[in-house]
C-alpha cells in the first residue's frame, strides 16, 4: 500500500514538473511554440492559386526579383506589356465621357505642356503560373512555397508580463528556410529569397494552460 501511494506521489510530481517546465519562459519553450505556427515560406507576390495572374509595376524591384527567379525555375511564365492608365488628378475633364482623349488638335482634350492628358503609360511585368508551378502549388494547398520556416535561434524576449487576463512575452527570433523543393536549387532562387541566410522576426507569445503559444 505504501509503495502504491509512493508511486502516485511520484507520478503527480512528475506531471506537475512537466507542466511547470512547459510554462517556463526559456528559449526551448519559445522555439517550440513558434515552430508550431511557422509553415510555408511564401512568395512575396499574391500567388494564391494555379490560375493566378500577377501584374507588377516595373518599379517594384523586390517583387520582380523573386518572380523572375521563379520564372527562371520554370514555375512562372513572364512577359512585359505597356498599359495606359487614367491620371488620378487629370485636368483633362472633357475626356471623361470618352475612354480615350480626343485626337491631337480636336477639342479640349488635347494634351499640352500645362495639360498632360488623361492617360499615362505604365510598364508592367505579367506572370502566369505554369503547369510545373501549378503542381507545386497543389502540393502546398494553393500556395507557392519556397520551403518551410524553422526557428534557428531566440535572440531575446521580454519578461513575462500580465496584459489584461493573459501573460505575454515579446520574442525576437531568427529562422531559416528548410525542406527546400528541388526547383529552388538554383542561384537565382537562392539569391532572390535569401535561402542561405537567417531571417529575423518578432512575435508575441501567450502563456496558456498547456504552455506558451504563438
Amino acid at each position: 500500500m505504501r509503495i502504491l501511494k509512493l508511486l502516485i506521489v511520484l507520478l503527480a510530481a512528475s506531471l506537475l514538473g512537466a507542466c511547470s517546465s512547459r510554462m517556463t519562459a526559456n528559449d526551448a519553450n519559445f522555439a517550440a511554440a513558434i515552430n508550431k505556427k511557422l509553415g510555408c515560406f511564401p512568395v512575396a507576390a499574391p500567388l494564391t492559386g494555379p490560375k493566378t495572374v500577377v501584374r507588377v509595376s516595373a518599379g517594384n524591384r523586390a517583387a520582380i526579383a523573386q518572380l523572375n527567379a521563379l520564372a527562371s525555375a520554370g514555375m512562372l511564365k513572364a512577359s512585359t506589356r505597356i498599359v495606359r492608365k487614367r491620371n488620378q488628378h487629370s485636368m483633362c475633364s472633357p475626356c471623361d465621357p470618352n475612354p480615350y482623349c480626343n485626337p491631337p488638335g480636336s477639342g479640349p482634350g488635347r494634351p499640352t505642356a500645362k495639360k498632360p492628358g488623361c492617360f499615362h503609360s505604365v510598364t508592367e511585368r505579367v506572370y502566369l503560373v505554369t503547369r510545373r508551378g501549378a503542381a507545386a502549388m497543389k502540393q502546398a494547398l494553393g500556395l507557392m512555397c519556397v520551403g518551410h520556416e524553422k526557428v534557428a535561434g531566440i535572440k531575446s524576449f521580454t519578461k513575462p508580463t500580465a496584459f489584461g487576463p493573459e501573460t505575454v512575452s515579446r520574442v525576437t527570433y531568427t529562422y531559416r528556410v528548410t525542406k527546400l523543393p528541388a526547383w529552388t536549387k538554383s542561384k537565382d532562387v537562392e539569391t532572390a529569397f535569401g535561402l542561405g541566410k537567417a531571417h529575423s522576426a518578432r512575435t508575441t507569445l501567450v502563456l496558456t494552460n498547456h504552455g506558451w503559444a504563438d
